[in-house]
């Protein structure tokens, strides 16, 4: 698995960078490297691909795991050296290998037994050839059905964007014609590359599988705009300005009210959520029929929009024009107050201890529960640390490890030795005590407060010394479990969130030891693994649970919806951008089924149309 596997290379690697194949990644880890995060960033990036390779080229993976390396590029050398490796010391169970002995084996006939009766897949937007070779093995013997949403019913795998036919025409020259390259309609020309690639590699099964197929397409009617753009999409039948040629169909008048398909430009996201708000609510007055419950909000980032969302949307329930909505899939550290104050706690442990940055800790309500402080404690916590002059650093000691003056003033026991002196002296005490200015107004109420402010602080600069200490990941878990318990207050309402931690932190010391990775890794490491984690979306909390939807840009997610509506969809953040590493040789030989995250987020865009 690809979590596993980022250990795994991280504890191969090393060992390997003599080796004059491994000479491009010894200089990418060369350098100044603080927190330790490099080997197992690069390990990470590795594994990533290597998972891409076992599933799209399987056949190359097992090539270099019978030792043939003909082709590869000397920068490439290590690829197949360190996947040797790999496979010596984790064994050769990786799906490519599973795959290969399944096929053949089911090549002669497999257990019956081991069959169901039959096998039926449901919204699959893409599958990867292999996967699919494995499903016409199945279908041999028992019924194996795809249900898939296709954009047309036409054959549309040849059709291209006319900006891709015209840079092969230039450069074909006269042999352009003999590929009969077609646009067919743009939309589906230029957004539909995933749907295209799965046609032609259903198309292009063992030929022994027979391929029936039966389709269930509803014509939408030509009464709206968005009816006919996808009545268009489905006959790829383009439309054009003057006068249309064989497959072209003419330009049609926009009928007069027809808001079948808006387009909105914004100059901002608060914008962007207002403008949305006004147009639902014309909707909704306009449609009886209409409820919040038939309407989604798609965005590529719902973390970054669900600010402005609860602005906008969450006034008083009993006002005119509020629309009940909810929001889903948010990454669980969104969700989850426990997982942010954890992750909040040990980014401040890790750091310079600045004022700003401890005192916020207490933003957390749970951190304060666990305190025995409450909210309007903060704003006095605040205070005193800027009346006693606290700027960063637990003593002089910490400010010397940071290359600044051994100076104790306007560090955290600084200012702390004011606090407590100013309580033990009273305010009666007039000037310096053993250079110390006692903090005056500490008596009555505030030494409760104070004492219990102090106390935090006290395991804060305990816990910044025990994780100064490099330790294995396995070697972290109790100590970092050790500090959730310490500084999180735990209840019955969020012990599920108290074990979510536990089980990532057990999870990573897990994987780890499984994979062999005995070195000793710094707090930066285990923090960036668990924001990586904790960043993955869970469970659709709050998908059709009533009210509108808000929810992220994923496969079938427009389908059960009378109105679809998108947000975010700047050019900066959608098509998304995701550069691959360069070593990744996927991108130097592109093959049909490729996995694209451009591509799959202009597909989405065309499913939304149809949907």
């Amino acid at each position: 698995e690809r979590d596993s596997l980022t250990w795994a290379v991280a504890a191969v690697l090393p060992g390997l960078l003599e080796d004059p194949r491994f000479l491009p990644l010894s200089r990418w880890l060369e350098g100044p490297d603080p927190g330790g995060r490099r080997p197992v960033q690069l390990a990470g990036q590795i594994a990533h691909v290597f998972d891409q390779y076992v599933v799209y080229r399987p056949a190359m993976v097992l090539a270099w795991e019978a030792g043939q390396d003909t082709g590869v590029d000397p920068e490439d050398a290590w690829q197949p050296a360190l996947w040797r490796e790999l496979v010596a010391a984790l064994g050769p169970g990786h799906f490519a290998a599973r795959a290969r002995d399944f096929l053949q084996v089911a090549r002669g006939g497999l257990p019956d037994a081991r069959l169901p009766p039959r096998l039926s897949l449901f919204g699959i937007t893409t599958l990867p050839p292999l996967y699919l070779q494995v499903l016409a093995a199945v279908d041999r013997q028992v019924p194996v059905t795809l249900y898939h949403h296709s954009p047309s019913d036409r054959w549309f795998a040849d059709d291209r964007p006319m900006r891709e036919i015209r840079r092969l025409e230039r450069s074909l020259d006269d042999d352009a014609e003999a590929l009969h390259l077609e646009q067919g309609h743009p939309l589906l020309a230029s957004m539909g590359r995933v749907a295209r690639d799965l046609q032609w590699l259903l198309a292009d099964l063992d030929p022994v599988v027979e391929v029936e197929e039966l389709d269930e397409f509803v014509d939408p009617g030509a009464d709206t705009l968005l009816h006919r753009l996808q009545q268009d999409v489905r006959f790829r039948r383009p439309r054009v300005l003057g006068t249309p040629g064989q497959h072209e169909a003419p330009a049609v008048a926009l009928l007069p009210g027809d808001r079948s398909v808006q387009v909105h430009a914004c100059h901002g996201p608060m914008r962007e959520v207002e403008v949305l708000r006004d147009q639902l609510l014309d909707l909704l007055r306009e449609d009886e029929q209409l409820r919040p419950r038939d309407i989604v909000v798609m965005m590529p980032s719902v973390d970054a929009y669900s600010p402005f969302v609860e602005a906008v949307f969450g006034g008083d329930a009993t006002t005119d024009g509020h629309i009940p909505y909810r929001i889903a899939d948010r990454p669980p550290r969104a969700e989850n107050q426990v997982v942010e104050a954890f992750l909040s706690l040990l980014q401040a442990a890790r750091g310079r201890l600045g004022a700003p940055e401890v005192l916020d800790l207490f933003a957390h309500d749970v951190v304060r529960d666990r305190a025995g402080l409450g909210a309007d404690d903060v704003p006095v916590l605040r205070q005193w640390a800027a009346d006693a002059g606290i700027r960063w650093a637990v003593d002089a000691g910490h400010r010397r490890a940071e290359n600044q003056p051994d100076d104790p003033g306007n560090t955290w026991r600084f200012g702390l030795d004011r606090l407590v002196l100013g309580y033990a002296m009273g305010d009666e005490a007039a000037g310096l005590w053993q250079g110390t200015l006692p903090m005056q107004g500490m008596e009555g109420g505030a030494a409760a407060r104070m004492g219990r402010f102090v106390g935090v602080c006290e395991s804060l600069f305990a816990l910044r010394t025990q994780v100064s200490r490099p330790r294995t990941p396995a070697g972290w878990q109790p100590v970092l479990a050790s500090a959730l318990a310490r500084f999180v207050h735990q209840d019955d309402a969020n012990a599920w969130q108290h074990q979510a931690v536990r089980e990532a932190l057990l999870s990573l010391a897990t994987r780890s030891e499984q994979a062999g990775f005995t070195d000793a890794v710094q707090l930066e490491v285990m923090l960036e693994e668990l924001e990586l984690a904790f960043a993955e979306p869970g469970a659709a909390h709050g998908f059709l649970s009533g009210g509108l939807t808000f929810c992220a840009l994923l496969p079938m997610r427009s389908i059960p919806f009378r109105v679809v509506c998108l947000l975010g969809m700047n050019d900066d953040a959608f098509p998304r951008q995701v550069r691959a590493p360069g070593f990744d040789r996927t991108g130097a030989a592109p093959a049909r089924g490729d996995r694209s995250p451009r591509d799959d987020d202009r597909y989405l865009f065309l499913e939304a149309i149809l949907s």
